[in-house]
């Protein structure tokens, strides 16, 4: 059905001759008054608002920019993970370890193998993934297509002289990747830089770096500190999870507080010796991580508890049964009593999946149900 759009026209007719109280209106009078109604009738009038059709402007005709200098171009970017809006959520977990390459549920269960080629750190690209193995980084495809080593690895990176003179020589399989960080592959796929240290990024003496162009399979390799040395591997920079605001509980300096009905703030207990704050809330907002009790020794160790925010129970983050709550009376107790929980560093992976599904690093957390331990490396 086709909507015409209607215009009022306001008839305001002019009478230039006024007439005084009590006399009679001559032709010439009758004749001004049809000229005047004539005009109004014949007159544009402008659509009212509450009618007026809502047309846009046409848009101006935008000239090409013309291609930026190679002094004006721009630093690569961070990598950064496809968000939810452009990509679907994640429903499985690829994971890398001894028995091969498996592709699991998000309750922990296998749903295939992919390769029986033993492996670390996978990582997603466009195709597949990208896998370290002892003989180079492997692709595999998600498809049933053969896997295809795309890049030979050097079994060793030769160091500038030491002070004595001599040069260094380093052993990859003697080198670890550390973080999400140090092993990112670009969001084309075409190539991929590997960070690999005998420790953590705070304490290493040694980093090697590696950039491969995993379509020809060409390798640079080089060693921090040292002339020539590749360039650092992008940050990979993951999305952040909204805290929920609905919910009645949270954590506010080393404190567990719970918003009454009326808006205020009530004070349920400490925690521990008042270090605990949340670090990441889950996609529901219903349940957060809460961090706290840290120390300090050739690593950063901090404490892992969940708190209900619907209910303002804090839980233990074990393997097996979810466990019950903590005591209530037990918790302003927890810098002195020793809860068995996950102990994370600096470096540890702590991330939220789709359906409110904790990852701890290897550990795969079902919140009021179980945690179970996962046999290799899970691909961020």
């Amino acid at each position: 059905m086709t909507i015409h759009p209607t215009f009022s026209v306001p008839l305001r007719p002019t009478f230039p001759v006024p007439l005084r109280l009590g006399q009679r209106p001559s032709i010439r009078w009758f004749c001004a008054v049809a000229l005047g109604l004539l005009a109004g009738c014949n007159r544009a009038a402008p659509p009212t608002p509450s009618h007026a059709p809502a047309a846009a402007a046409p848009a101006p005709k935008v000239p090409a920019s013309p291609a930026a200098s190679p002094s004006s171009a721009a630093a690569p970017s961070p990598v950064v993970p496809p968000s939810p809006a452009s990509a679907p959520a994640p429903t499985s977990l690829f994971v890398a370890g001894p028995r091969g390459v498996v592709e699991l549920a998000l309750d922990g269960t296998v749903r295939r193998q992919l390769s029986a080629t033993v492996g670390t750190d996978p990582r997603r690209t466009p195709d597949g993934l990208l896998v370290r193995t002892p003989a180079g980084l492997l692709r595999i495809s998600l498809s049933g297509q053969p896997e295809i080593l795309v890049a030979k690895l050097p079994e060793a990176v030769t160091a500038c002289a030491s002070a004595d003179g001599a040069p260094v020589r380093h052993v990859l399989a003697d080198l670890a990747v550390q973080a999400a960080d140090d092993f990112t592959v670009a969001p084309d796929g075409s190539s991929a830089c590997l960070s690999l240290m005998d420790r953590n990024a705070n304490m290493a003496d040694v980093t090697v770096r590696l950039h491969v162009d995993l379509k020809t399979g060409g390798v640079h390799a080089g060693v921090a500190g040292c002339p020539g040395e590749p360039a650092a591997c992008a940050t990979v920079v993951l999305p952040n999870v909204p805290p929920a605001t609905d919910a009645p509980f949270r954590i506010d300096g080393g404190r567990l507080l719970k918003r009454e009905p009326s808006g205020s703030l009530t004070v349920i207990s400490g925690l521990g010796s008042g270090d605990f704050r949340e670090a990441a809330a889950s996609p529901s907002g219903r349940w957060v991580v809460i961090e706290g009790n840290e120390s300090e020794a050739d690593y950063i160790h901090r404490d892992l508890l969940l708190l209900d925010r619907m209910h303002g129970r804090v839980h233990a983050i074990v393997p097996g049964r979810f466990p019950p709550p903590i005591a209530q009376g037990d918790l302003v107790s927890l810098g002195r009593i020793r809860v068995r929980t996950a102990d994370a560093t600096g470096e540890s992976e702590v991330r939220w999946l789709p359906g409110d599904v904790l990852l701890v690093d290897r550990l795969l957390v079902l919140p009021g149900q179980r945690a179970l331990a996962i046999d290799g490396d899970i691909a961020p």
